[in-house]
């Protein structure tokens, strides 16, 4: 079992935990201004579903 904690740039967390390897693939773009319109991605592949997200 895998368990991984990724912290993004725009200060949110993702949590995954899955029972076999997987490929976890982040990005982020920050927010222009004072404007909420940044974004933040993540992207699993691999892996046995399903998978638990906190």
């Amino acid at each position: 079992m895998h368990s991984v904690t990724h912290t993004f740039a725009l200060s949110a967390e993702a949590s995954i935990t899955v029972g076999t390897t997987f490929l976890l693939t982040t990005s982020s773009t920050p927010a222009s201004g004072a404007t909420n319109d940044g974004t933040a991605t993540a992207l699993v592949s691999g892996g046995t579903a399903p998978y638990n997200y906190s």
